[in-house]
């Protein structure tokens, strides 16, 4: 019996079509004939792979099999995703052409794959059916169809599944040797907050987040410049984590630059999650305690880094941005030195300096002077802590150290816990237990203040990794300390003074500027000078061929002078002095 069309059929026949067709079950399926048609049929959209977000059962095989047997590229991404559950279909078929648009559910918004390339399509084939063949070429869906933001063509398999990962979404038929790629990334992100590490009394309250592309808006809308570059890589073999380096032409240190290229190019591992993963592949001394990377979940600090001609390095997936080359100073400076006056920045930052000091040579020169050195200690005072220690059954070296100990694991468990419970957690180890074990007699009184001012001296750095290698030290210089006394104290700060001359931050001294001592640089580094004193924006740090730090700078620009300002006033003409205009005053040292 012929079959061209809906009247030839007998009344049942017709009736069954009817209702198949109305639960969307094409009736050449369901009469057996896998590839039959029938003319005239209208564009029947249809879900034939998992919809997590309506039903959330997972496509079986069988399903997988049935979306397109005519297209065999997207059987091989099918194939080499290996049938994942969140792999989602959507087909249009029109006579004997299909298209199908691929996507991962979760990745993109839903919204916009139906705005912008679910309805142009079912309209251009709806249109196209009362054409002779009702065909349709990539190249009309791709240039007239299409309302994503991008589109390009590949038949690439690798570039194809990429893409898919990324967000993408994929446009195949059965007609076309290629697929169409269309950006319509929309998963779930964290919104723009404050950074919990990084809080300032006075400044911007943005934060950068796990989005990368976030991030660079952040970025660009502090240096509206176009001599700021991004700059994408993709780090592991697994994961495809997206990288971005960021910095100013004409401003960066181009052997910088090109090294950290280098070094980016020759990590080899599977899957890069955070930036820390990185930064061990980018020290010049993974060995160091020291950290040789600067840290920042700021925008406006980052920024500044690039004014200062270092180079930024964001990874997907995390808020921490890597800044390098970074010196000692540097990460001694905090957000807030350049938001209040400069003498109130000033004596803030040589706090600073004095805690570091402070939590480094305290729990070691607490013992020297218990055991080695008691005559330099005021007789009341030394007769107090003799009385103080009458019960304490161990040495005052293992004394400082069970303590510090004891600390430490305070702190990191505040870290770990949630916050409501660590906040209770540091009151009950902070009061109870230090009280309880003062009046057991297992500690003494002093050595428990020994132990919480070095601990409050390191939370002053603004650098979190920098404070936890200042208190490992500080453990660590004990025991030279209670072998050798004083000399053990200086032979050990000896030592660590001769690794920090010899550390490198990508060629960078790493006691810059004072080991070379540089006068320019020495301006901001304990006391801030006022912004208007550094004029023009100097050149980037330079690494010389013999490993010295070189700084090309201008003559500082002097503020107005009163009678100039008074003339400007008065007569509202131009001063005698060349006005500062945005491209010529740069707050080049502006935010650490």
């Amino acid at each position: 019996m012929p079959m061209n069309g809906c009247r030839s059929l007998p009344l049942p026949l017709r009736f069954l079509r009817r209702i198949l067709g109305r639960n969307r079950i094409p009736l050449a399926l369901a009469l057996g004939a896998a590839h039959a048609t029938w003319p005239g049929d209208a564009v029947r959209p249809d879900w034939s792979g998992p919809s997590s977000g309506e039903s959330g059962r997972p496509a079986t095989r069988s399903q997988l099999d049935r979306t397109g047997p005519g297209i065999p590229l997207l059987t091989r991404i099918v194939a080499a995703l290996g049938h994942p559950e969140d792999l989602t279909f959507r087909i249009l078929r029109l006579r004997r052409q299909e298209i199908v648009i691929v996507f991962i559910d979760g990745l993109v918004k839903r919204s916009t794959v139906s705005r912008a390339v679910v309805i142009p399509i079912s309209h251009l084939l709806t249109n196209a059916r009362d054409r002779a063949w009702g065909l349709v070429s990539l190249e009309t869906v791709q240039n007239s169809v299409v309302t994503a933001t991008t589109v390009h063509d590949t038949a690439d398999l690798d570039a194809l599944i990429t893409s898919l990962l990324d967000g993408g979404a994929l446009i195949l038929s059965n007609l076309w040797d290629q697929a169409l790629v269309t950006s319509v990334r929309g998963f779930e992100t964290r919104r723009i907050k404050q950074p919990q590490m990084e809080a300032v009394t006075r400044g911007p309250k943005e934060g950068f987040t796990e989005n990368l592309r976030t991030n660079t808006a952040l970025i660009r809308r502090r240096l509206r410049t176009p001599k700021l570059v991004f700059e994408r890589v993709r780090i592991g073999t697994e994961s495809n984590t997206g990288v971005v380096i960021a910095w100013l032409r004409d401003v960066v240190n181009q052997e910088v630059l090109a090294e950290v290229r280098q070094r980016l190019a020759r990590i080899e591992m599977d899957a890069v999650l955070t930036a820390g993963y990185l930064e061990e592949w980018l020290e010049d001394n993974p060995f160091s305690p020291f950290p040789q990377l600067g840290h920042t979940e700021r925008p406006d600090v980052a920024a500044a880094a690039l004014l200062n001609g270092r180079v930024v390095i964001m990874v997907d997936g995390t808020p921490t941005t890597l800044l390098v080359p970074v010196a000692l100073t540097y990460l001694l400076h905090a957000a807030d030195d350049y938001y209040h006056d400069p003498w109130i920045a000033s004596l803030t930052r040589s706090l600073r300096y004095v805690s570091a000091i402070v939590a480094f040579f305290l729990p070691a020169m607490s013992v020297v002077l218990f055991s080695f050195q008691p005559e330099l200690i005021p007789t009341p005072l030394l007769l107090s802590l003799i009385r103080a220690r009458e019960t304490v059954p161990y040495p005052v070296a293992l004394e400082v150290g069970l303590h510090f100990l004891i600390v430490l694991t305070l702190l990191e468990a505040n870290v770990r816990m949630p916050r409501p419970v660590g906040a209770a957690l540091t009151i009950v180890g902070g009061v109870v237990i230090g009280r309880a074990a003062i009046e057991s007699g297992l500690m003494s009184a002093s050595i428990v203040i020994v132990g919480s001012t070095t601990l409050l001296a390191t939370l002053t750095i603004p650098t979190y990794s920098l404070g936890t290698a200042l208190r490992w030290l500080a453990l660590a210089m004990v025991l030279p300390a209670s072998i050798l006394g004083l000399a053990g104290v200086l032979f050990s700060a000896l030592a660590i003074l001769i690794h920090l001359c010899g550390l490198r931050s990508f060629g960078l001294p790493y006691l810059t500027p004072y080991a070379p001592l540089l006068w320019a640089d020495a301006a901001d580094s304990v006391f801030r000078s006022p912004l208007w004193l550094y004029g023009r924006r100097r050149n980037p740090d330079k690494v010389a061929e013999d490993g010295s730090a070189m700084r090309i700078s201008t003559p500082p620009q002097q503020p107005p002078r009163p009678d100039q300002r008074l003339e400007l006033e008065r007569g509202g003409g131009r001063p005698a002095y060349p006005p500062v205009s945005a491209s010529t005053h740069r707050h080049h040292r502006f935010v650490r």
